[in-house]
């Protein structure tokens, strides 16, 4: 309560107080503040500064161009060989020995054994082949079932020094169908009919 009063009391006092009072005054012109006029004039007032309005814009001049017409384009080369010679008469090409490849260092080949078959009653399709090889020798064999019914066996052997040979036969008999009769149901298609040039024009 007592703090609270003498916060009442200061407010009050600062009500009712008085301003201060402004007691600046100027100086007297006896005081030394009276200077002479200068006798050098001042000088007129410039006019603000303007930066200079650039030259007007002028493209420049398209360059020359420095290439001339285009050369002609440089003959074909000829050619340089001579014409092509006969054959020699040996069923061998020029420049290659029949036995050429036995004076060649042999290197045998990878070893290796495949077969395989496929058979397929709707179409007919009925061949098979398989092979064995040491890598110097290839033994084999493949059939094939021909259109004409019969059943074609090829064994053969194939080496680096003779070549291949092959041993060819043939089991059943040969058939054929009848032209008129036609396919049986299920197999190929009827040929369809001819058409001949069109009639008329348009």
């Amino acid at each position: 309560m007592f703090i609270k009063g003498a916060v009442t009391l200061s407010l009050v006092a600062l009500c009712f107080a008085e301003p201060p009072t402004n007691n600046y005054l100027p100086p007297a012109p006896s005081s030394g503040y009276n200077y002479p006029a200068p006798s050098v004039p001042f000088p007129p007032p410039q006019k603000p500064y303007q930066p200079p309005s650039p030259p007007p814009y002028r493209p420049p001049p398209p360059p020359r161009p420095t290439y001339g017409p285009p050369s002609p384009p440089p003959p074909p080369p000829r050619p340089s060989y001579g014409p092509p010679t006969g054959p020699t008469g040996t069923g061998v090409l020029p420049g290659y020995g029949e036995n050429d490849h036995l004076n060649q260092p042999h290197v045998p080949g990878m070893p290796y054994d495949f077969n395989y078959a496929v058979k397929d009653d709707y179409y007919g399709t009925d061949y098979s082949h398989n092979a064995v090889s040491d890598g110097d020798v290839v033994r084999g064999e493949y059939r094939v079932h021909l259109p004409d019914g019969r059943l074609q066996i090829v064994r053969y052997t194939a080496d680096w020094k003779t070549g291949f040979h092959a041993d060819v036969q043939y089991e059943g008999e040969a058939s054929y169908p009848d032209s008129s009769a036609g396919y049986p149901s299920g197999g190929p298609r009827q040929p369809g009919p001819s058409y001949g040039p069109p009639t008329g024009g348009y």
